[in-house]
């Protein structure tokens, strides 16, 4: 009777969590020739509800974040703890999911991780369509501790992201799209060794929606949980 009570006042969703759950694994290949293996835990709508991973020797259950998670983003985890961030995640694309782990501290602990079985062909005219955009797009994001960024997102015909631009540490940094690593789930923008934006599915009909997350050559978290002010 408590679960049926419960379910009416969390968000429909991720309502009803304990209801028929099932779970599915991803291995993720990341950043520094690391592996993660995730298994994450669904309600009966397909929904995610917990991730799980081994994690400095140990194994940790991080409950999905229902403040920070919407329709662009999934987060699991609390702050002041072990934090899961994927773009949005449900029982039928985890398998292509990508995501960053950080440590109680902010630390990365797992970066640029992408599913190993979401491997896809890049097919060539988008390569080329990225140098003459097709539309120009300006966002500004309000990030944790009161800092903020504008990014400028530049796109191919097809309303695809080829290019992300933002003024950081005192020069303006381009950061071409990692056609490696984005897929219908998240955008990647720029190379490991560099500045990297990452946001969920971004495209130039939703990119003023999209949140994101920007790191530094040396995997040091410069904006976070920024969203679209």
């Amino acid at each position: 009777m408590k679960k049926i009570i419960l379910c009416a006042f969390v968000p429909a969703l991720f309502a009803c969590q304990a209801v028929n759950a099932s779970e599915g694994a991803v291995k993720y290949a990341c950043q520094s020739n690391k592996s993660l293996k995730v298994s994450y835990r669904f309600n009966a709508q397909g929904l995610p509800t917990q991730a799980k991973a081994f994690i400095n020797g140990k194994q940790r259950v991080l409950p999905i974040n229902l403040k920070r998670s919407n329709h662009v983003d999934t987060i699991f985890g609390q702050e002041g703890g072990y934090v899961l961030a994927a773009g949005y995640l449900d029982k039928k694309n985890y398998k292509h999911s990508s995501v960053l782990l950080t440590s109680p501290n902010n630390q990365i602990l797992f970066k640029n991780c992408s599913a190993i079985q979401a491997a896809a062909p890049v097919k060539k005219t988008k390569r080329k369509a990225a140098q003459k955009p097709a539309k120009i797009g300006k966002v500004y994001y309000a990030c944790q501790s009161g800092k903020g960024i504008s990014v400028t997102y530049h796109f191919n015909a097809q309303g695809l992201p080829t290019l992300a631009k933002a003024y950081i540490k005192g020069r303006h940094r381009e950061m071409p799209i990692n056609l490696a690593r984005s897929n219908h789930v998240d955008a990647i923008f720029g190379r490991q060794g560099g500045y990297v934006l990452s946001s969920g599915y971004l495209d130039s009909s939703n990119y003023k929606k999209s949140s994101m997350l920007l790191t530094s050559p040396t995997n040091e978290i410069l904006f976070k949980n920024c969203s679209v002010k």
